[in-house]
């Protein structure tokens, strides 16, 4: 629902937006984010839904396991690493696309979902439009 129109990731804190995409030409209403976390899609107050391929840096995601098991440190110093590798991990999440513009609804899209294991998005409409 931003003004802009945009999608946005933001921290789990909420003090930093970490990635912003722009593609509907009217507020998002609507997402849904696919359970492997590698699609998300949205639908819009234009009547389209996109679909959105998720990038995240598997390598930080490596050092975030193996930081505790082989750190010297005391306890609290392994903390605080994996935080920071976290941290740096979210910061490298990209939103690529829209991969794909689904049409077909009349009216304002109110729910969305997407399943890869399927490789199908479902949507609906306030028509009661089931796409």
């Amino acid at each position: 629902g931003h003004a802009d129109n945009s999608v946005r990731v933001i921290s789990s804190d909420g003090a930093k937006t970490l990635e912003t995409a722009h593609a509907h030409c009217a507020p998002v209403t609507c997402l849904g984010l696919s359970p492997d976390s590698k699609y998300l899609v949205t639908g819009s107050r234009d009547t389209t839904i996109l679909l959105w391929r998720i990038h995240t840096a598997l390598a930080s995601h490596s050092n975030v396991i193996s930081e505790p098991s082989t750190g010297t440190g005391t306890q609290p110093s392994s903390s605080s690493n994996s935080s920071s590798h976290l941290i740096e991990k979210n910061r490298r999440l990209r939103i690529e696309g829209p991969i794909q513009v689904l049409q077909g609804h009349q009216s304002e899209v109110r729910s969305c979902c997407v399943s890869s294991d399927l490789g199908i998005v479902v949507s609906c409409s306030d028509t009661s439009d089931v796409l």
